[in-house]
């Protein structure tokens, strides 16, 4: 079984409690980020964090496993520069690195070395929770009564919340609806999905290297 589905296969398997969450849970999901019990992940993760900045892409493929995963069972160089394109400045590529890397995240268990994936909403989220009916809010957002309009009714940040339809409407709003019952809707920048894009980092050999850069599929 490859890496990437050993990641994925425990989020698979949870059982979905949606009618419960309320009763088991309080909304609250503060940013966790295990990165710190590791100065050189740390170092390297500042390293990557100023080349996504500076659209360095010799930097990123050179720092790129030989097995790194793209997902769709693809594996190698190869296949992830032609699936993220890293020689281009609009590659959707350092975007999502731009809003990964910020967010934390935790040691997964692997038998190649030591793992670290990102963000901090794909390794820590509840399990008992529907990853497809739920995001974080990771950025600091008002919610508003309609796509855009109308008095704010809640101003939230690192909570979740449940999300009634991902489509987009409004320029880029998504109704979701509180811990507390209220329903409004948010941008959709400000809402982080655990089956969004993730980042796995390897260290082997006391170097740290790009494992796995893919979506949910």
């Amino acid at each position: 079984m490859s890496l990437l589905r050993n990641l994925l296969l425990p989020a698979v398997m949870a059982v979905c409690l949606w009618p419960g969450w309320v009763a088991a849970f309080d909304g609250a999901f503060p940013l966790r980020d295990e990165a710190v019990r590791d100065e050189t992940l740390l170092a390297f993760r500042e390293r990557l964090m100023q080349a996504v900045a500076a659209r360095d892409a010799e930097f990123v493929v050179a720092s790129l496993d030989r097995r790194v995963a793209v997902g769709g069972g693809r594996h190698g160089r190869r296949a992830f520069v032609e699936r993220w394109q890293p020689e281009d400045m609009d590659s959707p590529l350092w975007l999502e690195l731009a809003a990964i890397l910020p967010l934390g995240g935790g040691f997964v268990r692997s038998e190649s070395g030591v793992l670290f994936c990102a963000p901090y909403v794909f390794t820590h989220f509840p399990s008992e929770l529907d990853r497809y009916a739920t995001a974080a809010v990771v950025r600091p957002a008002s919610l508003l009564p309609g796509p855009g309009e109308g008095e704010p009714l809640a101003r939230l940040d690192q909570v979740l919340v449940k999300v009634h339809d991902w489509r987009s409407v409004g320029e880029g709003w998504v109704p979701v609806e509180t811990f507390d019952g209220r329903n409004g809707y948010l941008r959709r920048d400000v809402l982080r999905s655990p089956t969004d894009a993730r980042l796995c980092l390897l260290k082997r050999r006391e170097a740290w290297r790009i494992r796995v850069l893919a979506t949910e599929e």
